[in-house]
Formats: C-alpha cells, sequence, structure tokens
C-alpha cells in the first residue's frame, strides 16, 4: 500500500532528481546560449573579453572600494575606537562587500548572457 502512494506521489511531484534538473535546466540553457556566443572567439579575442569584463567590473565597484578604505582608514587612525563602533563600522563592510558581489555578478551575467 505504502509502495503504491510513494508511486503515485512520484508521478504527481517528480522524484528529487527530476526536479533538481527542472530547477537548473534555465541556467544550464544560458550556459550553453553564452558558449555558443564565445566559442569561435580566438585566445587574442578571448584575453580582450577578459580585460573587457576587469575593466567594467572595476569602474562598477569603485566607489565601494573607497567607501570601504575611507571605513578602514578611520578604524585605523582610531585605535581607541570603541569596540561596538568598530563592530558596527565592519558590518558596514560587509554591507558594501554584499554589494559588490552583487555588482559583480550583474555585470558578468550581462557580458555573457
Amino acid at each position: 500500500m505504502l509502495d503504491i502512494l510513494s508511486k503515485s506521489i512520484q508521478k504527481i511531484f517528480g522524484n528529487k532528481s527530476d526536479r533538481d534538473i527542472k530547477e537548473i535546466q534555465p541556467i544550464v540553457e544560458k550556459t550553453n546560449a553564452a558558449f555558443a556566443k564565445i566559442q569561435n572567439l580566438s585566445n587574442d579575442e578571448l584575453r580582450a573579453k577578459t580585460v573587457e569584463f576587469q575593466s567594467k567590473i572595476k569602474s562598477a565597484i569603485e566607489a565601494e572600494n573607497k567607501q570601504i578604505a575611507d571605513i578602514k582608514q578611520n578604524i585605523d587612525d582610531n585605535p581607541n575606537m570603541d569596540f561596538m563602533k568598530k563592530d558596527e563600522l565592519y558590518n558596514e563592510i560587509d554591507s558594501i562587500e554584499e554589494i559588490i558581489t552583487k555588482n559583480i555578478f550583474k555585470i558578468l551575467c550581462s557580458c555573457v548572457c
């Protein structure tokens, strides 16, 4: 009885493997499309794309990197700063770094996808 119920549920919802494949299929399709765009590029053209990505990323995160540098300088300039204030500033750095990661992801997706 339990076996019949299990098979019925699998027919309706699929098994774990089927669900996993369905979830990643859009990513696979985007990856294949991106590969089709770059597969015929020469090594020099690929190197140029790398330089292009690096330049776009550097420009996009320049302001955030400056913010982080300023915060770190503030911490270094104030060795007697209250622990709670330092912790607050380090949390701010963490938040800025999350923004940087998201910006890099957006740039790479827009250039490749």
